[in-house]
């Protein structure tokens, strides 16, 4: 049984996924240095706030039983 209603997975997904995007930013800069470290600290940044906002929505997003 699933608490969680289909805008709150996706809003979850989707925050994950901008996790996983702002941590492959420091990996690509430490294994490649094809990007400048501002720019992996930029992209982490970015894709980290992107994660918190998106994981913050969907504990807030309505719960209902499914």
């Amino acid at each position: 049984m699933c608490l969680l209603n289909k805008e709150s997975k996706t809003l979850m997904l989707a925050g994950m996924a901008a996790l996983a995007l702002g941590n492959l930013a420091q990996v690509a800069h430490r294994l490649t240095h094809v990007i400048t470290e501002n720019t992996a600290d930029f992209a982490q940044g970015f894709f980290l706030a992107i994660a918190i906002g998106l994981l913050a929505l969907s504990t807030r997003a309505r719960r209902t039983l499914v």
